[in-house]
């Protein structure tokens, strides 16, 4: 085709693009392969989509929208039809909510028939709707919007977060509609799931399979490790018992599991007061067991800039006399799980002092005068040990902030100054840390010491545990002074005796017994003074007992011992052990 002088032509179209042309001297020439359009200066060409010209495939297809955040890449056929996440929870009683979960149950009925009956019986089940609706199961749609009314549930995939360990996540049941099927958007689905479930701390993923969807869920890296047979019996599972009885097991299926990646941020959050962008992180008062995702307690943090931030904790290490550390220098993972597998540079040397002694040498044995300088700067900086907060992500967020502030994380009860937890925890770095005098707070002490950019006065903040208070008939608060007035003293000048199938396990109790200053000797035959030394036994050393009270040794179970640990009171008016016997 060509034309040349032709005041306008008709428009053409190219893709689902139209493109017209006005002026004069306009020629236009096309071929097979090309369209070649010469125009004169005063011409004018207008490319408009055509709404009428939709394609059911394109090669990659991006959409954006205020909140709601979409990508899919170029292997997925896709509609180009305008799509959106969406985020259910039964709990939220709003007319739409109800409509889309409806839209899920129908969707799920159609797509999923064998989970709607029971197990081998025929009879029909009520899975579906409890997944859906019961507030135990949230479930992420994908919709197709259309101008009248909500939209089209397209696909959908309801999941928990794991109550008794928020690390693991569970997706029962996802479904694609049927003519939906083959474009990829379950693997877009799954997508978002996923880097959602990442962003909140989920490090493995359990899925379950039938035959038909086995296929999609190998490769999205999920891989199979067990089966429910078709009378909802399952085999031996290589799952936790805490994280199993959490789990859903529809009959006639097979568990998967993937692995997820951890995703770390680099962002801070800092109170309103500074003047910044509102933020939040999640602090959990609650230990694993009791935490859920609704249950979790939200606490405003705070935004703001790496400079405001820096200002602010130099202020901070001046007032503590702490030198200004490194960003970079971040504890490893293991220290926020309560265990001791990181090297410190400190060894802390229990003594009969008021307070620890701390050893530090360089690399020819000597005491030079950095490491003395260091020295004192570990004395008087707050090393905090986080508990009950399982997330990564918030750990380094909270390390970082720690940091900024001038102190420093670390995995050993010994070698700390302030534990930051919701509950007391009768764990072995609690026990060495309150015997150490080290200050139990609240998560608000950390906030706290943010809005004064330094860390706070911490008799305010020591931590309220109602649990604590019941079975100890004592509230934290004292414990926590009274090993702070006299640390390291609670057993000073006592001999303990341990006996040979003592529980917890003997090197767990001496680790305590030397941070609450006693000394632990091998066996009875080592004993100088009866009224100095406790004989701590079970009912397997009843023997031993009997032997030892015959001796006028204190004798008591292990029980009775922590129960004076945490109240930090050595009660040696309670009924012996041997009495008891």
């Amino acid at each position: 085709m060509a034309g040349v002088g032709s005041s306008s032509l008709p428009p053409v179209f190219i893709g689902n693009c139209k493109v017209a042309i006005e002026g004069s001297g306009i020629s236009c020439e096309s071929s097979e392969t090309g369209l070649v359009i010469s125009v004169s200066n005063n011409a004018k060409i207008n490319i408009t989509v055509d709404e009428s010209k939709v394609y059911s495939r394109r090669k990659s297809f991006s959409y954006q929208k205020p909140d709601i955040k979409y990508q899919i890449d170029a292997e997925m056929g896709f509609p180009t039809k305008e799509h959106s996440f969406l985020l259910l929870n039964p709990k939220d009683v709003d007319s739409q909510n109800k409509t889309f979960l409806q839209e899920v149950l129908k969707l799920y009925t159609e797509e999923l028939p064998s989970m709607n009956y029971a197990a081998n019986t025929g009879k029909k089940s009520h899975f579906l709707e409890k997944c859906i609706l019961s507030g135990k199961y949230q479930t992420l749609i994908l919709r197709a919007e259309n101008a009248i009314g909500p939209g089209e549930v397209v696909a959908a995939a309801s999941y928990q977060i794991i109550p008794s360990d928020t690390q693991y996540a569970e997706i029962p049941l996802a479904a694609v509609s049927s003519k939906n099927q083959n474009m990829g958007i379950g693997r877009a689905l799954f997508k978002e799931l996923k880097e959602r479930l990442q962003n909140v701390g989920i490090l493995q993923l359990f899925c379950w399979a039938d035959k038909t969807s086995e296929g999609f869920w190998l490769k999205q890296g999920f891989i199979p490790v067990g089966e429910v047979d078709g009378k909802g019996k399952a085999g031996r599972l290589p799952v936790k018992a805490n994280i199993r009885k959490a789990l859903s097991f529809p009959g006639g299926s097979m568990l998967m599991v993937a692995q997820l990646k951890k995703v770390t941020t680099s962002k801070i959050s800092l109170p309103h007061s500074i003047g910044c962008k509102s933020g939040e992180i999640e602090l959990t008062d609650a230990d694993d067991k009791d935490d859920t995702s609704e249950q979790r307690l939200k606490r405003p943090l705070w935004e703001a800039s790496l400079s405001s931030l820096k200002l602010k904790r130099i202020r901070g290490a001046h007032l503590i006399s702490c030198p200004v550390k490194s960003n970079q220098d971040f504890p490893c993972g293991n220290c926020f799980a309560g265990s001791s597998g990181c090297n410190d540079m400190a060894v802390v040397l229990p003594d009969h002092s008021s307070s620890a002694s701390y050893l530090v040498t360089d690399d020819a044995g000597k005491l030079s005068s950095d490491t003395c300088e260091k020295m004192v700067v570990k004395q008087s900086c707050p090393r905090v040990i986080f508990m009950d907060i399982a997330n990564d992500a918030k750990k380094n967020l909270l390390t970082k902030i720690v940091e900024e502030l001038g102190g420093s994380v670390t995995c050993d009860g010994s070698d700390s100054t302030h534990i930051i937890t919701g509950k007391a925890r009768r764990t072995l770095n609690f026990s060495i840390a309150l015997c150490s005098g080290a200050w139990i707070v609240s998560p608000n002490w950390l906030k706290s010491s943010f809005k004064e950019g330094r860390f706070a006065e911490e008799s305010q903040f020591i931590l309220e545990d109602e649990d604590y208070l019941l079975k100890y008939k004592t509230k934290l608060r004292d414990a926590v002074e009274r090993a702070r007035r006299n640390p390291h003293s609670l057993l000073r000048g006592y001999d303990v005796c341990l006996a040979k199938h003592i529980q917890p396990s003997a090197a767990t109790l001496s680790a305590i017994i030397q941070s609450a200053g006693g000394h632990v000797i091998k066996s009875l035959s080592s004993i100088l003074e009866p009224s100095k030394t406790i004989f701590l036994a079970c009912e397997e050393d009843m023997s031993e007992a009997m032997a030892a009270a015959k001796k006028s040794i204190w004798t008591f179970n292990s029980e009775w011992f922590m129960n004076c640990v945490m109240k930090q009171e050595l009660d040696l008016e309670a009924p012996q052990f041997a009495e008891s016997l």
